[in-house]
């Protein structure tokens, strides 16, 4: 019997999924979040794993019908846990570079002693010696060739003194002027024995340096290969028993699979499953343990599978089974509402759900193609998310976009947002100042990172709370991608995720973010115009 299949009992075939849903998009299936409830209650009875876990990792759970047509669940676990990628409860990984034996392991163990190689001779006593001994000799060279040009400039002036001599001579004339050639020829032999000196020093620290670069270039190369290696021995299977190797799904995608590939909780439970005869019925995701501290992940929370790494993968591996429609690439009959409209500038009412601009997805109609199709020039000047409502400013003619887009790089543009967020907020107003950055590795999510992210200010202020709901206010003061919903989410922001935010909170039946205000300067009169459009919600 499979150690990894953990059965449920008395399930009846009416609580099962129709289809397999989504793995990017979805709401958890009960069975699902009774297994994930159950995978957590086995974390916690593993006391010498709390300290790793205390840092958050990404687990996964499976609902399957094995061959008896017993009901039940697999669970997984992103990457390593206890620097492990076997462990008992979960099921293995699709290819096992832990094994010391294996290729990888020893290729590993080669590149790790090419690091430290390159470490200790970068920091070598003997190179360190020489850069030092250099950079003495340079300063030794400037000072002598320095006191040499003082030295000539002053027998010069000596020279120049005897030709003013009332018997100065054809012959003392002919000996100033070999006195000075002989000064020259002094003062160049003396930079060529410096010069010299320096070359030598450098041609030994260059050799050095050689030695380093061809160590990293031979690194570079096995790291390289060892990847290639790797990913060409992470075969995955779908529904219809088609097998292929990440490198090679990738590769028919025109890229190459980011590190890590494969080692995510979703493609090792699918792989799993096909492998072993369990006909999958639902998958889920979900974060355990505190957000880390760039991205926004919160303890309980069910998450889709991320798009650089697992997409192309599982785009693959779900080929054969009865899956469910992404909701984020499904046609909606949605038409904005205009709120203002004249010769220049159209203002709308977004609806949650539909584009701003026209996106990957050729199927899915944005606000900008229903705009072209009433006036050919029309542009959209600024965005708002997809399951953001609210007010959406287009301009009709280009001079009113170049107008309106100088606006908004100026910050002259003030828009107004009103949220319900997933807590009881305490606190009545306030500014949340996190730097943001794309997260290029699951787009279009965004990180927070005080290194390389963009700065980002939001005003904020409660409006009233209603149970376990607070209606909150925001007044961005730049406009970064998602800055609204990461600054609410973040344990250094609000920590309160808008409901409905999937990406950074929970799943609901929309995003609860709305555009109710906006004010700027028209683009022909000057006028200042303000307008309000209140939520549904």
């Amino acid at each position: 019997m499979c150690s990894f299949f953990h059965r449920f009992e008395k399930v009846v075939d009416n609580q099962l999924p129709k289809r397999f849903n989504c793995p990017y998009s979805y709401f958890p299936h009960p069975l699902c979040v009774k297994a994930s409830e159950q995978v957590m209650r086995y974390l916690q009875s593993q006391t010498s794993w709390h300290e790793e876990l205390k840092d958050g990792k990404m687990f996964g759970v499976m609902l399957v019908k094995n061959r008896m047509g017993e009901i039940g669940f697999l669970a997984a676990f992103s990457g390593l846990l206890q620097q492990q990628n076997k462990l008992p409860y979960f099921v293995p990984p699709i290819y096992d570079l832990q094994n010391p034996n294996d290729h990888f392991k020893q290729e590993e163990r080669l590149i790790s002693d090419i690091n430290n190689e390159i470490s200790k001779l970068e920091n070598s006593a003997e190179l360190l010696e020489l850069k030092q001994l250099l950079s003495d000799v340079i300063l030794e060279t400037e000072k002598a060739i320095s006191e040499k040009k003082k030295q000539m400039e002053f027998e010069k002036s000596v020279r120049d003194e005897q030709r003013k001599m009332l018997h100065f001579s054809t012959e003392d004339d002919e000996r100033l002027k070999h006195e000075s050639a002989l000064a020259k020829i002094e003062f160049k032999r003396l930079k060529n024995i410096y010069s010299q000196k320096q070359l030598d020093i450098q041609q030994r620290i260059e050799n050095k340096l050689n030695t380093i670069e061809n160590l990293k270039q031979e690194r570079k190369i096995r790291s390289s290969n060892l990847q290639k290696f790797l990913f060409e021995n992470y075969v995955v299977q779908n529904a219809f028993g088609e097998r292929k190797n990440v490198y090679e799904i990738f590769s028919s995608l025109g890229k190459i699979p980011p590190a890590g590939t494969g080692e995510c909780a979703a493609p090792k439970l699918l792989h799993f499953a096909y492998e072993n005869g369990f006909v999958p019925l639902a998958v889920a995701e979900f974060w355990y343990g505190n957000s880390p501290k760039k991205e926004v992940r919160h303890h309980g929370n069910f998450y889709g599978a991320c798009h650089a790494k697992c997409e192309p993968i599982l785009n693959f591996m779900l080929q054969g089974l009865d899956v469910e429609e992404n909701p984020l690439e499904k046609q909606y009959a949605f038409s904005p509402e205009i709120i203002y409209e004249d010769e220049w500038i159209l203002l709308v009412n977004k609806p949650s759900g539909m584009l701003s601009a026209k996106g990957k997805n050729e199927n899915v109609f944005s606000v900008e193609e229903w705009a072209k199709q009433k006036y050919a020039d029309a542009q959209i000047v600024h965005r708002l998310d997809m399951q953001t409502s609210g007010l959406l400013l287009i301009a009709k003619e280009q001079e009113s976009y170049k107008n309106l887009q100088k606006q908004f790089l100026n910050r002259t543009v003030h828009k107004q947002y009103v949220a319900l967020l997933d807590g009881v907020m305490t606190q009545k107003k306030g500014v949340v100042k996190l730097p943001l950055c794309l997260d290029v590795n699951d787009r279009p999510r965004q990180m927070v990172d005080m290194k390389f992210g963009k700065y980002a200010e939001t005003e904020f202020e409660l409006v009233s709370c209603n149970e376990n709901i607070s209606r909150v206010v925001f007044s961005p003061l730049t406009g970064r991608t998602h800055q609204i919903r990461v600054h609410a989410a973040h344990p250094e922001g609000l920590n309160m995720p808008i409901v409905g935010d999937e990406l950074y909170g929970k799943k609901a039946e929309r995003l609860f973010l709305h555009a109710e205000k906006i004010s700027f300067s028209h683009p022909k009169t000057n006028e200042r115009m303000i307008f309000v459009c209140p939520p549904d919600f």
